[in-house]
């Protein structure tokens, strides 16, 4: 599943960038996903339209078209006042002044705040034509449960059943699992129901233990969801696997005569 963090805390998705967990094929679709929604036009002959409207945090979100700016003209972004235009690849308007493409992802540099925010697109022409967009920052989704404790049989067996609510209906979601050594990867793929929920079983068997770092090893687990798209990322769910300490064995008496010195 961007840079990949640490998931060794519950709120580790929230305070850095989230992992990010991608099934085959995808890193390649990356630049032209999700249909167009329609845009909020600033007050001139230029316009955009994103791939989303609300993202989470640290998702990401991309300008998939738009119109009016100076042919040919290269094209700058900021993000509320910030400059973004380097998270892109190259990005300009055609000969007709068209985008026709996406440049690549943006993401707000520190974490996005809960609220709407405004993405404003400039050329370079004379007139300085310019478009805008908001996208709304909304809190990361909620998993059930929250954390689990699972002994290293039962992790490779029976596993953790997880759910995660508050996604689009019919959105696609990769859930990933890791352990604090950052092996793992992609548990799961599915589409979230009518009510936005995606609920999948994680476990860390022989198949996956081939694929991903080997055999399941006592510490603590983080499991995790994004959408296809990462638009929306999920709070991590912590899982402690390990097996119960053996009891030490009972003292055997030994019978001998006292003494008492000093």
């Amino acid at each position: 599943m961007p840079h990949a963090t640490s998931p060794k805390t519950s709120s580790g998705w929230r305070r850095k960038r989230p992992a990010i967990f991608l099934s085959a094929g995808l890193v390649a679709a990356m630049l032209a996903i999700g249909a167009p929604l329609a845009a909020n036009a600033a007050p001139s002959s230029a316009t955009i339209t994103l791939n989303v409207s609300k993202v989470t945090a640290w998702g990401q979100f991309s300008v998939v078209s738009g119109g009016g700016f100076g042919p040919g003209d290269a094209l700058s972004f900021t993000l509320d006042g910030i400059d973004v235009t380097n998270q892109l690849v190259n990005p300009t308007a055609d000969g007709s002044g068209d985008i026709t493409s996406s440049f690549g992802t943006l993401h707000f540099p520190n974490g996005g705040s809960i609220g709407s925010h405004t993405l404003v697109v400039t050329d370079t022409s004379d007139t300085t034509l310019t478009a805008s967009s908001t996208i709304e920052v909304v809190a990361d989704l909620t998993p059930t449960p929250a954390t689990a404790t699972r002994t290293l049989a039962q992790m490779a067996s029976s596993g953790v059943a997880v759910s995660f609510s508050g996604f689009t209906a019919g959105a696609m979601v990769n859930v990933g699992m890791f352990n604090s050594a950052l092996d793992g990867g992609l548990c799961d793929s599915v589409a979230a129901d009518s009510n936005g929920v995606v609920a999948v079983t994680c476990v860390w068997d022989a198949a996956f233990a081939a694929l991903h770092g080997g055999a399941v090893k006592a510490g603590e687990y983080t499991i995790g969801a994004n959408t296809v798209d990462t638009s929306m990322f999920s709070s991590s769910v912590i899982v402690t696997v390990g097996d119960p300490a053996t009891p030490a064995a009972p003292a055997v008496p030994v019978k001998s005569t006292a003494s008492f010195t000093g």
